[in-house]
């Protein structure tokens, strides 16, 4: 199953970019959420191949996750790929440049089952899908705003 978003911001790209790789702000906001994520290996600058593991409330099981930097080049794009729960999700940002103070995110997420609980989840899941790809551009929206701000 495929989400997928994009957003119109009025700022650089090298300003949208850094705002959306802050990871460490993003895992405050999930830990007030009720996700609990940690980073494994603690080199700074984060940096490809760095790691986090916790735990994530998905239809409402506690489930581990481990996710990991598998690609990134500022600023154009960071990829992330997690798995757990019987799930694998890779999650792709891109910040495409459109002028001196304008950019494009697009955000792109990819669910695939791995066991059968995973298909069991995902086949839950689909049937909000249009509700969840919605609620994806919202947020995304939502989030352009606050970087322009």
């Amino acid at each position: 199953m495929k989400l997928t978003a994009s957003a119109e911001i009025d700022a650089s790209a090298e300003i949208a970019f850094a705002r959306m790789s802050d990871f460490d702000g993003f895992l405050g906001v999930l830990t007030d959420q009720g996700t609990f994520l940690q980073r494994r290996n603690a080199p700074d600058p984060i940096t490809v191949g760095t790691t986090w593991s916790g735990q994530l409330d998905i239809r409402g099981a506690v489930r581990d996750i481990d996710v990991e930097l598998t690609g990134l080049e500022r600023p154009r794009f960071y990829e992330l790929a997690a798995h757990g729960g019987g799930l694998q999700a890779t999650m792709r940002v891109d910040v495409i440049a459109e002028g001196a103070d304008a950019s494009r995110a697009l955000v792109a997420i990819d669910l695939t089952p791995v066991s059968l609980a995973g298909r069991i989840v995902l086949q839950s899941v689909k049937v909000m899908h249009r509700k969840l790809e919605k609620r994806l551009r919202s947020r995304l929206r939502r989030f352009a705003r606050y970087i322009t701000e």
